[in-house]
């Protein structure tokens, strides 16, 4: 049964803001269950659009480090000085490599224009390796700055250091960030799940067992048969139960005998 079939049977939304008997509560609970896919498809693409900002941001930050390190690595050195400009541009042009090549061996990228994941075809390859091109060229200002400072009459390797170790700071708030990021979809995606929105329904029709009625009943057997083919066995089965007990106390009589599909 599909969830257009649902909603234009016995949970429309026209009908849960129309029938009186139902709460408020259980009106929300059913609006939800019925927005689900959109907002599910809403929460996956808001996610896939800032975990790849968060990489191309992660690509031009590893460049400006790798660039401060060579440059104190060549004060430290006491290599010609004139080299190093040459180096902070070699370490944009690896990064750059490094860039593609882990591009080259993934499928599929988030893309903004279609708004959706989309296989990685060459045009779209190159609109985000120019996106990542312009990431780097906004740190390439600063980048050569740390550069001039270490070949000047008078360079400073306190200032280099300082400046080094505030990059890596910086990448490891990155990646902190990337990884609040990713648990934060994983509790929101938790919380969209069907199975876990009828078994709120179900609690909910069971602590309120006496106001409930066998249309709110209805209500969550159609929900049940919309979450079979894509919720866990086991947390079937223990709806199944729950839900057969409420059944049984309108004397619905209307539940499967699952007992004999196993």
């Amino acid at each position: 049964l599909s969830l257009n079939r649902l909603s234009s049977s016995v949970i429309s939304p026209a009908a849960v803001r129309q029938r009186t008997s139902l709460t408020a509560q259980w009106a929300h609970l059913l609006e939800r269950f019925l927005r689900a896919e959109e907002d599910e498809a809403k929460l996956d693409g808001d996610f896939h659009h800032k975990v790849q900002e968060l990489f191309h941001e992660e690509v031009a930050l590893h460049f400006e480090l790798e660039a401060a390190e060579r440059c104190l690595h060549y004060l430290r050195s006491g290599r010609p000085a004139q080299k190093i400009f040459s180096e902070v541009i070699r370490a944009l042009a690896e990064n750059l490599e490094d860039y593609r090549s882990r591009s080259e061996a993934r499928e599929l990228a988030w893309d903004v224009e279609r708004q959706c994941l989309a296989p990685l075809e060459p045009m779209l390859r190159l609109r985000l390796h120019n996106e990542v091109l312009t990431q780097i060229e906004r740190r390439l200002p600063s980048a050569l700055c740390t550069a001039a400072k270490a070949c000047s009459a008078w360079p400073c390797e306190e200032q280099l250091s300082t400046r080094t170790e505030s990059l890596m700071k910086d990448c490891g708030r990155l990646l902190e960030t990337k990884t609040e990021v990713t648990q934060v979809h994983f509790e929101k995606a938790a919380e969209l799940r069907r199975e876990v929105m009828l078994f709120e329904a179900v609690e909910y029709l069971e602590l309120h067992s006496a106001e409930a009625s066998a249309t709110q009943v209805l209500s969550a057997l159609q929900m049940l048969k919309v979450v079979e083919g894509i919720s866990p066995a086991d947390a079937l089965e223990r709806l199944r139960d729950r839900l057969g007990r409420l059944t049984a106390k309108f004397n619905l009589h209307i539940m499967p005998n699952y007992s004999e599909q196993k």
